[in-house]
């Protein structure tokens, strides 16, 4: 979510900045990644139809059952016909500290076209001009969100909805390369307590523990991802 550790920001619902829906098969140990545009226009339960990013906010400012996480759950299962299970939302700061333990030094990741933002969100509500040349590159944790969130191509949302499976896939490689799942697992529980006030889910902390199990033993060549694209949406104007 869209939410910042910023003192600028006080306010008790939030927008998803980014949604991914993950299947996770634990008998054939497959991974399956669909990244949701946030500004995809659908029908929200209980509320009028309206972007898919707002789901999450509406359940929180309307104090819906369940909250936020529930009316978004619902609305990928009233659009996509697939029935949510479990959740886990979290703010910038969850990112940040996970990938800090994952890859203190950085993650190798390979730009595809240079990337011009002139206009990036700070951690406040200001702007900074970020900017990537093409070629293979380290990124630390600051980059990676940057590179993760930036909307400045062609293909605006749909490219980053590609670039952050690209981060996800890339983190996993790491991780799995460098044999620190066994490390990672170790802060898990440390990380559930002291992050608490950034994340919310309905996976309890055993679960947690026994999903990190199962996907070190996933190969990549085993998780397939893709995203709703430009191709399989209808464009329509809005007042908004």
């Amino acid at each position: 979510v869209d939410q910042r550790s910023s003192e600028f920001d006080r306010e008790n619902a939030h927008r998803t900045d980014t949604m991914i829906l993950v299947q996770v098969d634990p008998v054939q140990q497959t991974i399956g990644l669909l990244s949701i545009p946030r500004d995809l226009w659908v029908r929200i339960p209980g509320f009028q139809s309206g972007r898919v990013t707002t789901a999450n906010y509406l359940g929180d400012l309307n104090a819906a059952p369940g909250g936020g996480p529930q009316v978004a759950m619902d609305t990928v299962r009233a659009n996509l016909g697939v029935s949510v299970d479990k959740y886990v939302r979290i703010n910038f700061e969850v990112f940040e500290q996970v990938v800090d333990i994952l890859a203190p030094d950085g993650v190798e990741v390979c730009v595809e076209e240079p990337i011009f933002d002139p206009d990036f969100p700070d951690e406040g509500f200001g702007f900074i001009e970020v900017r990537f040349d093409p070629g293979c590159q380290m990124m630390n944790t600051e980059r990676l969100l940057q590179y993760a969130r930036t909307r400045a191509t062609d293909g605006g949302d749909f490219d980053r909805n590609r670039r952050q499976q690209q981060v996800l896939r890339a983190l996993q490689e790491h991780l799995l390369s460098a044999g620190g799942i066994t490390r990672f697992a170790s802060q898990i529980p440390v990380l559930y307590n002291e992050l608490s006030d950034s994340y919310r889910t309905n996976f309890s902390i055993e679960e947690v523990l026994a999903l990190g199990r199962l996907v070190s033993e996933i190969s990549s060549d085993d998780i397939s991802s893709g995203s709703i694209n430009a191709l399989h949406v209808n464009f329509d104007e809005t007042d908004e």
